[in-house]
């Protein structure tokens, strides 16, 4: 069964980004976590959006950079336009914090820049030691690509301290403990958490299904969880396809789990997603098999 991605946090509008999946992300990935969400930064925001691709009123201001490198990076896929706006950015304004976090952000999920993205999450956090969305990233980036599994749940720890509410923190460090540290109970609660603080979270739910499915024989809660990840979700197929593996193993549920398997082969088929079409038509297969075999 395939686990949903870390969360990263985006430093410009609040967003937060997973990587690696058409729909949300697939199996370990990060929440990214933006910062500016002041009306100030909005105001800033809708004033330079319009000319942010020619900076034609203010060439020298850190802001409108960054503000179009994440034009760039978000909207317009254009990494290597975003890394150069970035750079002038901080060029401008060496103190500017939530740049170095979105250029970390770019340089360790779309250039492959390890060292690179974590100097960055590092200057940010020196820069601004409140920086929430810094820690949250950096435990991401330890735990999913340089394997630091301490340091990881220590910046999700902090980043938590900082912001008791923020329901990324909660569900990145529940994924740690689940994939990780096998703390199932603390991934349990990990989970709770992050669902309490923010219901529409369909990873959270997603993941704890599986962590009820897989480690606590909890069929009837994993079915709970599936079911209300497709009600937030109904585009993500690998859903479909966990909850086709629960009804075929555990609930002798054929009609639902060929159903389930359908569904998936089709939303994988339009993402594009050959190795997880592959699964799923193959799950499909041995139901049709057994289905006729018990038939004739």
């Amino acid at each position: 069964m395939s686990r949903f991605t870390w969360f990263v946090t985006a430093a410009l509008m609040g967003t937060s980004v997973a990587f690696g999946h058409p729909a949300i992300a697939a199996k370990s990935a990060a929440k990214l976590t933006s910062i500016a969400q002041t009306p100030n930064v909005k105001i800033q925001l809708d004033r330079r959006w319009g000319n942010a691709l020619t900076l034609q009123d203010e060439p020298t201001d850190a802001e409108a950079y960054y503000t179009r490198g994440n034009l760039k990076a978000r909207k317009l896929n254009d990494i290597p336009g975003a890394l150069a706006d970035y750079n002038r950015a901080i060029t401008l304004n060496p103190k500017l914090a939530k740049a170095y976090i979105d250029r970390g952000i770019l340089k360790g999920y779309k250039l492959n820049d390890i060292q690179g993205a974590l100097a960055d999450y590092n200057r940010a956090i020196t820069l601004n030691p409140q920086l929430t969305q810094a820690y949250s990233n950096r435990g991401n980036l330890k735990s999913e690509k340089i394997n630091d599994i301490p340091g990881a749940l220590a910046d999700y720890n902090r980043a938590i301290i900082l912001s008791p509410e923020f329901a990324d923190a909660y569900y990145n460090r529940g994924l740690l403990k689940d994939e990780k540290i096998n703390d199932i109970q603390g991934a349990l609660a990990d989970y709770n958490r992050a669902i309490t603080l923010n219901p529409q979270l369909t990873q959270a739910y997603s993941n704890r299904g599986l962590l009820k499915d897989e480690k606590l024989n909890d069929t009837q809660g994993a079915l709970s969880d599936y079911n209300r990840a497709i009600t937030l979700n109904p585009e993500f197929a690998e859903l479909y396809l966990n909850r086709g593996l629960l009804k075929a193993r555990k609930l002798s549920d054929k009609a639902g789990a060929i159903q389930d398997f359908r569904q998936a082969a089709k939303l994988f088929r339009a993402q594009g997603q050959t190795q997880y079409l592959q699964k799923a038509l193959d799950n499909l297969r041995k139901l049709d098999a057994t289905e006729q075999a018990s038939n004739s």
